[in-house]
């Protein structure tokens, strides 16, 4: 199957392919308890919306993840690309196993327990939209919650990489992570929010943190 064809196929009102959606979580040296609260909030999800987690080591892999229900990546040393490379390979096993949408979940963020059935919405409102940015809210490293956003956000001018829905006909985007240079890694989010315009996909966002 071409790969238009594929898009075209899996395009329209459709919120998530038959094996459901992935989340893909990069992640480094974070503490064990950070990883924690970003599994739970998978796990969290209310619906019965399937979602599968991708958590892919950058070199330093942890070992008790193994017993967690995840699909486990070990890549054999860090990047030094902010994530983006095993962002990239995490997306393509999942695509290629039958996931879609495929989002990110940075290791140090985390989901409200409404994100899934908010990106389910938000696809039913614009059904052609082949990227979703949905709403955030930004928190100190204690959780506590820093009121406002920037304005740039606001107009969907910069999406974060964990606020981030791709659906099949945008899966072009996904490989330019792994393939962007190592020094864009601090800026991939506004990187990949460059390439979307630049292949002229269309992107719908909501303001509802979730």
């Amino acid at each position: 199957m071409a790969f238009d064809d594929f898009s075209r196929r899996f395009s329209g009102a459709q919120v998530m392919g038959p094996r459901g959606a992935a989340v893909i979580t990069p992640y480094y040296k974070e503490s064990l308890e950070v990883l924690e609260r970003c599994h739970r909030s998978c796990l969290a999800q209310e619906g019965d919306w399937p979602l599968r987690h991708v958590m892919v080591a950058d070199g330093f892999a942890r070992p008790e993840i193994e017993g967690w229900d995840v699909e486990h990546i070990s890549l054999a040393r860090g990047h030094g690309d902010n994530g983006n490379t095993p962002r990239c390979i995490g997306a393509i096993s999942a695509i290629n196993q039958g996931y879609w949408p495929i989002l990110f979940l940075d290791a140090d963020n985390w989901f409200h327990p409404w994100h899934i059935s908010a990106v389910v919405t938000l696809r039913h409102r614009h059904p052609s939209a082949d990227v979703l940015a949905m709403g955030r809210e930004c928190a100190l490293p204690d959780g506590t919650l820093i009121p406002g956003l920037p304005e740039e956000d606001l107009g969907l001018r910069h999406v974060d990489t964990s606020s981030y829905v791709f659906y099949p006909s945008a899966f072009r985007v996904l490989p330019l992570w792994g393939m962007m240079p190592p020094y864009l890694g601090p800026v991939c989010d506004r990187f990949i929010r460059q390439a979307i315009d630049d292949y002229g996909l269309v992107m719908a966002g909501t303001h509802q943190p979730s």
